[in-house]
């Protein structure tokens, strides 16, 4: 059985020009129909909230974070959606596999020919310290990978990318689904890569500067992590995105 789809203009998705595709039941769910990928996604969620549920509530607080940080919420393998790595080292708080769930489905819409989007550490069940890391360890702080050009993710592990081997488009539409949430408090990224994906805003996607600004620190700034909502330098990170999700000051924490 076969439909016919167009997919979504070049002006408000992936740089390829839309064409005529003619799709079968034998293909991976990513090709299906938006409204369809959507049901899929929800019920998913479900699926979560369900298996959350059935977990007992823990009181006590680890490392002085609130409760409602604990890594207590598995982030659940999503075909043509989401890749993940361990899943013993995908769990976190609610919200940030709520948060990560929502931003693989609209990649999933607007970079309809890239890979889904590739997800390494999280935290272990209910947190604590994890090996090679120095966060991590609350269920807050997620590793995303990078697009590389042509929209490939690095499905079998992180890559340490030039800026040129970026594909600026999409790390863009990943950073701005990510921040667009609003729960975002930060995200760690390399500054070179920044420094390209500052130039290719002002000079090819013609962003106003001050726009850029207030999102990508520039060199040589001293991050002030008081600030939600922007991208900053880390040494070792030009193969991933690292993402710290929290609620904002003025929400409460489930």
């Amino acid at each position: 059985m076969t439909y016919t789809q167009v997919v979504r203009p070049p002006e408000v998705g992936y740089r390829h020009p839309p064409p005529r595709v003619t799709f079968d039941t034998e293909l991976p769910i990513r090709a299906f129909h938006p409204h369809a990928r959507a049901t899929l996604r929800r019920l998913c969620g479900l699926v979560v909230v369900l298996l959350a549920s059935a977990l007992p509530a823990q009181a006590e607080e680890l490392d002085g974070a609130p409760k409602g940080w604990m890594a207590r919420a598995q982030l659940p393998y999503q075909e043509g959606f989401l890749e993940r790595w361990d899943a013993r080292r995908s769990y976190g708080s609610w919200l940030l596999v709520q948060t990560l769930t929502d931003v693989s489905e609209r990649l999933a819409w607007e970079l309809p020919h890239a890979d889904p989007l590739m997800v390494g550490d999280i935290s272990r069940r209910g947190g604590g310290r994890m090996p090679g890391h120095k966060t991590h360890d609350k269920g807050v702080d997620a590793d995303v990978g990078l697009y590389m050009r042509g929209g490939r993710q690095p499905l079998g592990g992180f890559l340490e990318l030039r800026p040129r081997e970026l594909d600026v488009d999409a790390t863009w539409a990943t950073i701005r689904a990510l921040l667009d949430t609003g729960n975002v408090q930060h995200i760690l990224l390399d500054q070179d890569h920044i420094e390209r994906l500052r130039s290719h805003l002002v000079h090819e996607v013609g962003m106003d500067p001050a726009d850029v600004d207030a999102i990508f620190m520039k060199p040589g700034t001293r991050p002030d992590w008081r600030l939600r909502g922007v991208v900053t330098h880390a040494p070792k990170h030009r193969s991933h995105l690292h993402v710290r999700i929290t609620p904002a000051p003025d929400d409460t924490v489930n």
